[in-house]
């Protein structure tokens, strides 16, 4: 039984789409990125790009999470999507405390990478959303002059 709140249809089969889309791409540029950095020898790329590339695999854990818990009925998702996002959330805190405290990147590459990620997510969902709304108009349009 799929949870009644959840809105089903067209609009959020895209949407979920678009955003496995931007995470997958996410984390392609990040570590694209990253090893470039390595090779370079360039610290400041190397600690944007691991910002980056940390900021794409949560955003697209997020997502994944979100999806799931639309999925489930609605006893369930509640505590699921708790448990799993506070699982997120440390795993993300545990990797910026390590690589912080062990001097191996500065703070501010990582915080402007891991930013520049999630600014990049959800400028490609609000593109997407755009888009389908803009469809759903014209087909909306087209059907009320029939």
């Amino acid at each position: 039984m799929l949870n009644e709140a959840a809105p089903q249809g067209l609009f959020e089969a895209d949407a979920a789409r678009a955003a496995a889309r931007a995470g997958y791409a996410g984390i392609a540029a990040g570590t694209a990125a990253l090893a470039a950095g390595l090779l370079t020898n360039s610290s400041l790329a190397t600690g944007i790009a691991a910002g980056f590339l940390l900021g794409a695999v949560n955003m697209s854990w997020l997502l994944r999470i979100a999806g799931k818990g639309m999925r489930m009925p609605a006893e369930r998702a509640a505590r699921a999507v708790a448990r799993s996002y506070y699982l997120r959330f440390g795993a993300t805190v545990f990797l910026f405390a390590l690589v912080i405290s062990k001097g191996w990147l500065s703070p501010w590459q990582l915080l402007a990478g891991f930013s520049l990620s999630i600014f990049g997510v959800i400028g490609v969902l609000i593109f997407a959303a755009l888009r389908m709304m803009r469809a759903e108009e014209a087909d909306g349009f087209n059907n009320t002059r029939e």
